[in-house]
């Protein structure tokens, strides 16, 4: 592959290979591309090269025509016009390529595994230049930076859309474990398979963390999934940066800290400063540390804040991340507030606005069969609809129900006379404040009206076939759910 090496003496003062792109109208034209499905943009991202960090201002993975990299400089108008170019330090052109060599030769080796033929393209980008500017300038200059392979300031998406997508459709059918080996800090293992961010939540991992920042974001829209690589990013760059992870329950926990296990090995990232723990834990140990007991009084709710333990406050971790915050009462995110007013805080799903937020759009969870609001005797119309859930065909037939204490013993002891011993097997039992961080294909949900509503949605969304509501009146709960998710 031969590479175009044009403007010696340029590239020479421009020790700084690629800078950030930051230019509006350029930032809005390349998210704009981020609509088409068979394009993966990437932006203001780095490529690891053994000690080192290669900086990229765009990549653009096309899954038909090949890889895409744009290179950014910042050469003015008049610094053009007065170039003297030397055809003799000019390589002739080939390939369509106008990057460095070491570049693709860090690509070639980090997809070598691949064992495919990646098409390489080069573009750059003039940031300080204009279509009429270019124009304007000697057709010398012209000859050796041809415009098909140029983008400038006033570049807008469709011209650029049509810019790339002149070159030659191979009909590479190119899948992402190209991008799993160019970029292992956008790329999750979940469930056994490799998930790569989406533009949405590789943005949140790339930005810097505020005071306090909060990551916002529909049922299933990935907010964990995010969590795990920002932190990850974090420790990559800051090793020593003490890091505290709070899961709503001690199942959500244990799964949070198998992902962070997986992937942080894989990438070589040392996670010993990172502590994940449930809430409960948390604040119990936060009790301890202050010999404060109040095992003796009853009255007090799990996540309760004593005064005592606002008076003598001391920082958690150089960064708290708060998984799950619409499920947790407000005086406790008050005091995570209160702890961190000298370090950093990320909530995800905050209930309160602030002024750094990210927020992930898409949603992942799209059960397969209607969402049911079922009104009458509750437990009656659950035993015939759990009937109902055995007798299909579907190999998998798991039946999660969550419902408060009394209601579930209530409901145990009828469906025990009632359905076959080897089907009853298929059913399990959970309360609001302890769902486990699992899918499974039916989800029955009861006592709805005695909950936040944060917290029914998330049960619900723990389905991939079918959820149930079951109710004998509605409520503000029912009427917002109803709105979300009825057909």
């Amino acid at each position: 592959m031969s590479f175009l090496n044009f403007f010696s003496s340029f590239f020479q003062k421009n020790k700084q290979f690629s800078p950030l792109l930051k230019n509006k109208n350029l930032l809005k034209t390349v998210d704009a591309l981020n609509t088409y499905s068979d394009l993966t943009v990437l932006l203001n991202s780095y490529i690891d090269n053994k000690e080192s960090k290669i900086v990229l201002p765009l990549v653009i993975l096309d899954k038909q025509r090949g890889l895409y990299i744009f290179e950014l400089r910042q050469w003015k108008r008049k610094e053009l016009q007065n170039i003297e170019i030397e055809t003799t330090k000019v390589t002739k052109r080939a390939d369509n390529n106008l990057a460095f060599s070491f570049v693709h030769e860090l690509i070639e080796q980090k997809i070598s595994h691949l064992k495919i033929s990646l098409p390489i393209y080069n573009f750059l980008i003039l940031e300080s230049i204009n279509t009429k500017e270019y124009e304007e300038l000697e057709s010398s200059v012209q000859r050796y930076l041809p415009q098909d392979f140029l983008i400038f300031q006033d570049t807008d998406s469709a011209e650029l859309f049509q810019k790339i997508h002149t070159l030659e459709n191979k009909n590479l059918h190119l899948d992402d474990e190209i991008l799993f080996s160019l970029y292992p800090q956008y790329t999750l293992e979940e469930n056994n398979r490799k998930l790569f961010a989406n533009a949405q939540q590789r943005k949140f991992v790339h930005n810097s963390t505020e005071k306090i920042t909060n990551l916002r974001g529909k049922a299933k829209s990935g907010k964990s999934s995010a969590i795990i690589l920002k932190v990850l990013e974090i420790l990559s760059r800051n090793p020593n940066k003490k890091i505290l992870l709070l899961s709503t329950n001690q199942s959500v926990k244990e799964h949070l800290q198998q992902n962070i296990q997986t992937a942080s090995s894989k990438r070589g990232i040392s996670i010993d400063t990172l502590t994940i723990i449930d809430v409960k834990s948390f604040l119990q140990n936060a009790y301890k540390q202050l010999n404060i007991d109040l095992a003796k009084d009853n009255s007090h709710t799990p996540l309760y804040i004593d005064e005592r333990l606002l008076k003598k406050r001391k920082k958690a971790a150089d960064l708290l991340v708060c998984d799950d915050a619409q499920l947790l009462e407000e005086p406790f995110l008050n005091y995570l507030e209160l702890i961190q007013h000298k370090a950093q805080i990320i909530f995800v799903n905050h209930p309160k606005k602030y002024e750094n937020e990210f927020l992930l759009h898409d949603s992942f969870f799209k059960p397969k069969e209607r969402i049911s609001f079922i009104e009458g005797s509750p437990l009656i119309q659950v035993m015939h609809h759990i009937t109902k859930l055995l007798h299909t065909a579907q190999q998998d037939k798991s039946i999660l129900i969550c419902s408060n204490e009394l209601t579930q013993q209530k409901l145990q002891e009828d469906l025990q006379n009632y359905i076959d011993p080897l089907q009853y097997t298929t059913l399990f039992y959970s309360n609001y404040t302890t769902i486990p961080d699992i899918v499974t294909p039916h989800i029955i949900l009861l006592d709805i009206c005695q909950f936040k509503t944060e917290i029914v949605e998330y049960a619900l969304t723990r389905a991939t076939h079918s959820v149930a509501l079951f109710y004998e009146q509605e409520c503000g709960s029912l009427k917002i759910l109803k709105e979300n998710y009825e057909s």
